[in-house]
């Protein structure tokens, strides 16, 4: 499939991805197991070939992910404290984190039991409580708060 893309239009999308990347504030939010990734593509990118500089990308995210994805087993790493809470649209309790993501805690017995959620003390009580944050572990921005 990238063999009938052409070299050129591959070219055209990395550079207009990385100057989007570049006037965005995505590239200083980006974690930093995320800054050799992107730099190696666009090195390779520069240097070489648009091609080699996709694949190069491919390669190194892959080789991030499951060095994250390891480093998570067992760790304290991706544990985010709450700092507050929200709503959604289906009336839902919602936590803020301090990584700036958001994660749903529902009391939803037997399935999920938190019974906590269902009272402003309860929900106060819980205030710096960490959870595991799985948009840290996969590198995402901090999510939109209300």
């Amino acid at each position: 499939m990238i063999a009938a893309i052409p070299v050129v239009g591959l070219g055209a999308l990395l550079l207009v991805a990385a100057v989007e990347l570049a006037m965005s504030r995505r590239l200083w939010a980006a974690k930093p197991s995320c800054w050799p990734v992107i730099a190696t593509t666009a090195l390779v990118t520069v240097w070489a070939d648009p091609l080699f500089g996709l694949l190069a990308g491919v390669v190194a995210e892959t080789v991030r992910a499951a060095w994250v994805r390891g480093n998570r087993v067992g760790s304290e790493l991706m544990k985010q404290p709450i700092t507050g809470y929200h709503k959604d649209k289906e009336n839902h309790w919602v936590a803020q984190l301090a990584c700036g993501h958001n994660q749903h805690v529902r009391h939803s017995p037997p399935w999920v039991n938190r019974p906590w959620v269902t009272s402003a003390v309860g929900r106060e009580s819980m205030l710096e409580l960490e959870l595991d944050c799985r948009k840290c572990e996969e590198g995402a921005l901090p999510d939109d708060q209300p």
